[in-house]
């Protein structure tokens, strides 16, 4: 896989958790702070219903009070905006109901959890789908009032912007990756650069060289890669020299032999061949003795040669008189 692809799918999804851990968070506090508003305002209406009654209680006759509390009921729908159903007034003993706007009644234990001084409650149920915020409260009369406010807006709310917010992030991760994916291949297009360079040389081009100017790490990489050919080239032309230098040496070598060798071979054919006298034989044998002891002295030089590669070699000064008169002497003697 390439390097590009690698950091997409690496980064893609990082960035697309992200986003959704902030959005969802976003989103959370959002709901939170709307269903806290609205618990509160259920606990408001339900003060405002307590309070109202208490004055209907003291102030009216028994015959009259339950249709002035019906009144204060119906006044309360309309000035808080909540929909019709949402009083009920139970006895002293919570059972039995008083007054109610609706039959059907949101089932809940706050009854339950209201312990010591506490007269007052409140908690979010769901029922049948829907959502609804309940306040139980006791008034001074002994009475308790239950209040009930539907927050399945609010939840439905919540469930839009969910899916709103889903459908963007998605969007948003996908311009994202195409424009990340735009942005790798230019910054990438430096790489495929240099890994075109590097296979001509490998090919044989050796004056290939990356032309990178940049500063970054592929930059800096180009650079290394130019000091590498140049360097490589370098000692591939001084291998050539060597091989060269070996080459003469096998080409002046072999000529050296070839001289000492063919004298060898033609007395010896002569001494196996003719019928020589006594003091040619001698000479003859005396020419190939000398050959073979150049052979021999040549043979521990290249030994001697051998050894000192790798050493650091010594130099003599000769003169070219005292060269020239040992190269006639040994001509002479052939």
């Amino acid at each position: 896989m390439r390097l590009a692809w690698k950091i997409f799918f690496l980064t893609i999804p990082l960035f697309l958790l992200s986003l959704t851990a902030l959005g969802t968070w976003i989103l959370q506090e959002s709901f939170q702070g709307n269903l806290d508003r609205e618990r509160e305002r259920c606990f408001m209406e339900n003060q405002m219903f307590q309070v109202s009654y208490e004055l209907t209680w003291h102030s009216l006759s028994e015959e009259s009070r339950e249709e002035s509390v019906k009144a204060i009921a119906q006044g309360l729908h309309r000035n808080a905006g909540a929909e019709a159903g949402n009083i009920r007034i139970y006895g002293e003993d919570g059972e039995e109901i008083l007054y109610q706007d609706t039959p059907e009644r949101v089932a809940t234990q706050i009854q339950e959890h209201l312990t010591g001084d506490a007269n007052a409650g409140a908690q979010i149920v769901s029922q049948k789908g829907r959502y609804y915020a309940v306040v139980l409260s006791r008034s001074s009369t002994g009475v308790w009032i239950e209040t009930t406010r539907d927050l399945t807006p609010v939840f439905r709310e919540r469930e839009h912007l969910k899916t709103v917010y889903q459908t963007g992030a998605f969007l948003i991760t996908f311009v994202m990756g195409g424009l990340m994916l735009g942005i790798l291949y230019l910054v990438m297009g430096n790489t495929r650069k240099l890994s075109r360079i590097a296979r001509s040389f490998a090919s044989g081009q050796y004056q290939a060289r990356a032309n990178i100017r940049s500063r970054d790490e592929i930059g800096r990489l180009a650079e290394d890669f130019n000091w590498m050919a140049r360097v490589m080239k370098e000692q591939m032309e001084q291998l050539k020299e060597e091989v060269s230098r070996q080459e003469a040496f096998t080409s002046a070598f072999s000529h050296e032999l070839k001289t000492p060798l063919t004298s060898i071979i033609g007395y010896a054919d002569t001494i196996r061949s003719m019928d020589l006298s006594r003091e040619e034989t001698d000479l003859s044998a005396d020419y190939i003795y000398r050959q073979g002891k150049r052979l021999l002295s040549l043979s521990h030089k290249l030994l001697d040669w051998s050894a000192l590669e790798g050493k650091k070699e010594t130099f003599k000064s000769l003169l070219m008189t005292d060269l020239i008169r040992e190269a006639a002497r040994t001509r002479g003697r052939e």
